[in-house]
């Protein structure tokens, strides 16, 4: 190292304080790199990071041999710790204040696909649809795989009610990652608004098996709606038993059932159904209204008669 160099920084040495600015970034950082992810640690951090790079003074001869690791925090370390911070944002649902430290890291020259990709979840979060989807559109084109930027690309795309590019986007994406549950539920239910029953049933047979052991009634559900619609009756009845033995709070797994039952005649237990729904659901209760009142007459009909 050059002695210049080393003249100067015992005298830059002998010159601070005794716990220096200098300290306090070191330490911030060595407790952010152990995942302490108090945002106002992270803020301070951050802070000092940027004050410690500008702290050299203009004519300070400039070394031959990088510094010590620790002693003067890289632009690695600040990409990280803002990304950090961004991820405690968004974890805290403080979208606004997420997507201002996402501009601040695209304006400071940090041009990573997880940038962009963060920057699509906050606007999500605000439901600026169109501008999540140019971001994560930006994030999947400097980074192809990342399962990350096609997931909240798919999310954005739904929001616009692009069914084809939900489904597109989670292809790509099961391709990837074939056991993202989340991406399988996506593409379900794409295929759901655009009435592929049978994409529906196959997508769904496959989210049973991921989902094994879990709280699986939505896919039940799911299984049982496009069973119904494709007139396996009985089958539809046998998912969404099913999907109640997983969930029995779900409503909807009760008005499909009591539909299956009522057109198999079964008026009794079509009825039974229909109540539950209607106690689980009072604001849709009104939607199978005549099924239910048929079915409870025909159940009572001996005592009617």
């Amino acid at each position: 190292m050059d002695p210049s160099w080393q003249s100067w920084r015992r005298k830059k040495i002998k010159s601070t304080p005794r716990i220096s600015d200098r300290v306090k970034s070191a330490d911030k950082f060595r407790r952010a790199k152990e995942f302490d992810l108090s945002l106002k640690n992270l803020n301070e951090a951050l802070e000092l990071a940027k004050k410690e790079r500008k702290e050299i003074a203009p004519n300070a001869p400039t070394p031959h041999t990088p510094t010590t690791p620790g002693t003067e925090p890289s632009s690695a370390e600040l990409e990280a710790l803002m990304l950090r911070k961004i991820v405690v944002l968004l974890e805290k649902q403080n979208f606004e204040e997420a997507r201002s430290a996402c501009d601040e890291a695209l304006g400071g020259g940090m041009q990573k696909a997880k940038f962009y990709s963060h920057r699509g979840a906050s606007c999500l979060g605000l439901n600026d649809f169109a501008i999540a989807e140019k971001d994560c559109e930006v994030a999947h084109n400097l980074d192809p795989k990342s399962s990350e930027a096609l997931f909240w690309l798919a999310c954005a795309k739904r929001g616009t009610r692009d069914w084809l590019g939900v489904i597109r986007c989670c292809t790509k994406l099961l391709r990837l990652n074939p056991a993202s549950i989340p991406a399988w539920s996506l593409r379900c239910d794409a295929k759901r608004q655009l009435g592929r029953w049978r994409g529906v049933l196959e997508d769904t047979s496959y989210m049973v098996k991921l989902s094994e052991g879990r709280r699986s009634g939505a896919v039940w559900c799911a299984r049982a709606e496009a069973l119904m619609h494709l007139g396996k009756i009985k089958g539809a009845e046998t998912a969404s038993c099913k999907g109640i033995k997983c969930d029995g709070e779900l409503a909807m797994l009760y008005q499909i059932r009591g539909e299956s039952r009522y057109q198999q005649k079964k008026f009794k237990l079509s009825a039974a159904d229909f109540h539950k729904y209607s106690q689980l659901d009072r604001i849709r209760r009104g939607a199978p209204f005549t099924s239910h009142a048929y079915a409870i007459w025909q159940s009572n009909r001996d005592r009617l008669w």
